[in-house]
């Protein structure tokens, strides 16, 4: 071959062809193509990576100074799963917890606790969460729920819900903290899960 037809086959081959193949996203219909969501807090997972929401959430939460970290009854990680083991008990942990307390502990009474029922149960309503299970007792709360966004942020509207209205009814006594600092947010991500914690919150508590 000749320079001058060998630079004219240079020439023609570093031009795109007329038959590339086009993207794959055009290759997909448009309504076939859905991009994977990221998680987007700390308990969905590290930055950047995929993971699916579970189905439900098994929330507890304890009112302020009755169950604190090092208590003999011991106590779960704030993100733990359904049956993660639970820690036992510190004693010098829990007089340590105790000396912090800025005020009594706080415990409900009857009237108190059905309030807390029902200001969840109309978050669940007004936000349109799946209410599975839910106990309010004299000094922690179980709720069973399906609902959209990461737990801490149920948990966290939970309390602030609970405790406007607790305030409502008694300014006085519910002026200072009413709940404990974070509580237990266990993810369950299968129906046997999700059965075991209703049972647990309607029959042994």
């Amino acid at each position: 071959m000749s320079p001058e037809r060998q630079r004219r086959a240079a020439r023609h081959s570093s031009q795109p062809s007329q038959h590339t193949l086009p993207h794959y996203k055009q290759l997909l219909p448009p309504h076939r193509f859905v991009p994977q969501q990221k998680a987007r807090s700390a308990s969905d997972g590290p930055r950047g990576t995929v993971r699916a929401m579970p189905p439900a959430y098994f929330l507890t939460w304890t009112t302020y100074g009755t169950w604190l970290r090092g208590d003999p009854r011991g106590s779960t990680s704030d993100n733990a799963r359904w049956n993660a083991p639970v820690s036992t008990g510190h004693p010098l942990r829990l007089e340590a917890n105790r000396r912090q307390l800025k005020h009594d502990p706080i415990r409900l009474s009857p009237k108190e606790r059905e309030t807390v029922t029902h200001c969840l149960e109309e978050l669940c309503a007004h936000r349109g969460w799946v209410l599975m299970a839910l106990n309010a007792r004299s000094n922690h709360v179980h709720l069973v729920v399906k609902a959209s966004g990461s737990p801490k942020k149920v948990m966290t509207d939970c309390k602030a819900w609970a405790t406007r209205r607790l305030r409502e009814l008694n300014p006085e006594r519910f002026a200072d903290r009413v709940w404990t600092r974070r509580g237990s947010k266990r993810q369950l991500f299968d129906d046997a899960s999700i059965r075991k914690a209703v049972d647990y919150v309607r029959r042994f508590q």
